[in-house]
């Protein structure tokens, strides 16, 4: 839980940041499933199919007001992540086009094709002749393809570096 001391600006963008996870995680499993799909992987595909059932679930019951409004004010998000790190119009669109599809019927995302082919098109132009789901190749799709977790932000990398800070102050 975030500490009352926090101040209003951190608060914004790690709502922000957090919505963003949620929905995200949708594209990064969508992405999983595909590869599980060409590699005709069938333990992957119901691996995946899981975890969609799981993320739909969250962002349908556990907070579709907070991810609906999220989505309906990309431009102050992109703002507050462009304070930190410049967001490509390519990457804002991707963001802006899988959340309305995502947030619009998040049960049927696996089977969308619209979803499909931004995600594949996504992996394209950001890896080129090594997207594992567009580029020309029978068998090679890479060794990875496992059903990611959603972004954590390294918390683990963050409470560590405040409990060194806390021992530093304290000696």
């Amino acid at each position: 839980m975030l500490s009352d001391a926090a101040s209003p600006e951190l608060r914004e963008a790690l709502h922000l940041g957090g919505c963003f996870s949620d929905v995200m995680h949708g594209a990064t499993t969508l992405y999983a499933r595909r590869l599980a799909e060409l590699r005709k992987d069938e333990d992957s595909v119901h691996a995946a199919d899981e975890a969609l059932a799981g993320w739909t679930e969250r962002i349908s019951a556990e907070r579709p007001r907070e991810l609906e409004a999220w989505a309906t004010d990309l431009d102050r998000f992109f703002a507050v992540v462009n304070a930190q790190r410049r967001t490509s119009a390519t990457e804002q669109n991707f963001v802006r086009r899988f959340s309305a599809l995502a947030l619009a019927d998040p049960r049927n995302i696996a089977s969308s094709t619209e979803a499909r082919i931004l995600v594949e098109e996504r992996e394209a132009q950001s890896k080129g002749g090594k997207a594992r789901l567009t580029a020309p190749r029978d068998k090679d799709r890479g060794d990875g393809g496992s059903i990611p977790a959603p972004l954590t932000y390294r918390w683990a990398n963050a409470l560590s570096l405040a409990q060194d800070i806390r021992i530093g102050l304290a000696a």
